[in-house]
């Protein structure tokens, strides 16, 4: 902290009296008088030259650090992040990935009775460059009772083949020409808008899940006790100092790591396509039309973290 020039009384032989003498005006303190006697438009001038001058001074070092950073860089070999995609089924856009306006009402006929229906299935994809596997997560709020589970998906092109397979399975409209396209996992001879791809379920992600046949280690990393809400867990990163929230705006976050990204490690190419389903269910009569809005992510990613 800067130290204010003090008053030094001193006593003199020529007078019996205190005499007050001042150290000699340093460069700080002659400034300040020659500050004060400028006019205000000089003054705001002078601030202003002060600060650009301060601003040179402190972007000079810092260039220089950010060129030295950058000429290391250019002395290593670097290698880019690879890069994934979530997509709609058939490598279309995400757009197309449309969850909203679930109908929790809605029933099928079956042998003459209504039965209710209680969930809807999302085809959606994973593409990029190949990577050896990469890790999936979902995070999403809980204001309706919905269950989300994920599983693998298999394509195929007429719906004698999907009925076939013995897996249940979701129609997907496709809305633009495809053709000729030979990627790992994404094969299409002739497929045009309008026609209906017919996507079955395979291998669910979810641990403890009946329909977890490839052992995936998807799990929720802060579901509470009541198996839908969030814990606080992540409270702090997700709302910081805003306090105004309630249990189910919390999101929760689930994760699976180790995906394959195709099914011959041995034998692939540059890029690969991997399809998926998202199922939201819910049980008949716990969940109406008259309903709070949901917020869904889904988010890809190399690594497991």
């Amino acid at each position: 902290m800067e130290e204010k020039e003090k008053m030094i009384p001193e006593e003199t032989t020529e007078k019996s009296e205190i005499v007050v003498s001042r150290k000699k005006p340093g460069l700080l303190y002659k400034f300040s008088g020659a500050f004060k006697k400028l006019s205000k438009a000089h003054k705001i001038q002078l601030i202003a030259a002060f600060l650009v001058t301060l601003a040179v001074i402190t972007i000079i070092p810092i260039y220089a650090w950010f060129s030295y950073q950058r000429g290391l860089a250019e002395l290593q070999l670097i290698k880019s992040p690879d890069l994934l995609y979530i997509t709609a089924a058939n490598a279309e856009a995400v757009k197309n990935l449309d969850m909203s306006g679930i109908n929790v009402e809605a029933v099928k006929v079956v042998n003459g009775e209504d039965i209710p229906i209680t969930s809807k299935m999302y085809p959606f994809c994973v593409a990029g460059d190949y990577v050896p596997d990469f890790t999936l997560q979902l995070a999403h709020t809980s204001n309706n009772a919905f269950n989300y589970e994920i599983f693998e998906g298999t394509v195929y092109t007429t719906e004698a083949d999907a009925q076939a397979s013995g897996k249940e399975y979701v129609e997907y409209n496709v809305t633009y020409n495809l053709s000729g396209i030979n990627v790992d996992g994404l094969n299409r001879d002739g497929v045009t808008a309008g026609d209906i791809l017919y996507i079955a379920k395979g291998s669910s992600l979810q641990t403890g899940s009946s329909d977890n046949t490839k052992n995936y280690t998807g799990r929720y990393l802060n579901m509470s006790g009541d198996n839908r809400t969030a814990t606080t867990k992540y409270l702090e990163e997700c709302y910081g100092d805003y306090g105004i929230y309630t249990i189910y705006e919390l999101p929760l976050y689930w994760q699976c790591s180790g995906i394959p990204s195709v099914e011959d490690q041995l034998n692939h190419g540059n890029t690969f396509f991997k399809t998926f389903i998202i199922e939201v269910s819910w049980e008949a009569g716990q969940v109406r039309n008259l309903k709070e809005t949901d917020i869904v992510y889904l988010m890809a990613y190399t690594g497991n973290y």
